[in-house]
């Protein structure tokens, strides 16, 4: 297939997919309104759940007031991280710890995901472990289904979901691109909007098998954003009543 109207070439998808993947950006706002988006700036409400409790959350590290996305360039600011005299800057896998002053660098790391190797996955997360993590998933999490595009073709299938029919649309991403896992399983309502998203946290566990879920959906500045999202294990297919993450927004804005 062609690029025509697309963003991406779709290589080896079927035109089923292909479909599925454009029905869904125009419902969660449209490929004119993303390709002119700068800046998502959000209001974090709470951060919750084992995950945070296990790596430090209001002990190594705390919630900032304020993230601000700039995903056309993969960069995500963390305002007051870990403390209010420090920004927490990510930029395509490297992160930095900011004087908020100064604007001098205090601490950074390059390719920071090399770091989490072997047994240090286990360690409790320094600030900079946190920005790392953070980063990627807000960034990514916020850019789909724009960027989905870019992945390959995996597999698709029709499912039914707490007595919901559901379409299940497996990937595989490019190396370049920081998030979870290579592979990834996107599910779409009968609306077309991201419904749940399954993943392995790589970061965290190799066995860190993830089912995250996006509630809440509200429109903000022509693109439909969920403010509310709830990860849980997931034994193969199956999510398992154990909320890993339980994060909400108490607002979304977009420039």
């Amino acid at each position: 297939m062609g690029e025509g109207p697309h963003r991406f070439r779709y290589a080896g998808w079927p035109h089923e997919a292909v479909d599925l993947v454009e029905e869904s950006i125009r419902v969660h706002g449209g490929w004119e309104e993303w390709k002119r988006l700068e800046v998502i700036t959000i209001e974090p409400a709470w951060l919750r759940g084992l995950l945070p409790a296990l790596k430090g959350r209001g002990r190594t590290f705390g919630l900032p007031r304020k993230f601000e996305l700039r995903p056309h360039r993969d960069v995500a600011l963390f305002e007051s991280f870990p403390d209010q005299d420090t920004t927490g800057l990510y930029e395509g896998g490297v992160v930095s710890l900011i004087d908020a002053k100064t604007t001098e660098t205090l601490i950074g790391s390059v390719d920071h995901r090399k770091t989490f190797a072997g047994r240090a996955r286990r360690r409790r997360w320094t600030p900079l472990d946190a920005l790392f993590f953070f980063g990627y998933a807000l960034l990514h999490d916020h850019s789909i289904p724009f960027t989905l595009g870019e992945a390959g073709f995996a597999g698709m299938e029709r499912v039914r979901f707490r007595g919901e029919g559901l379409v299940a649309l497996a990937l595989d991403f490019p190396p370049e691109r920081q998030t979870h896992s290579r592979r990834q399983t996107f599910y779409f309502g009968p609306e077309a909007l991201v419904r749940r998203h399954d993943y392995v946290a790589e970061v965290v566990s190799p066995r860190a098998r993830c089912a995250h879920f996006r509630n809440d959906y509200e429109m903000v500045g022509g693109f439909k954003f969920a403010m509310k999202r709830r990860v849980t294990a997931r034994l193969w297919d199956t999510p398992l009543p154990i909320t890993v993450l339980d994060a909400a927004f108490r607002s979304i804005d977009v420039a």
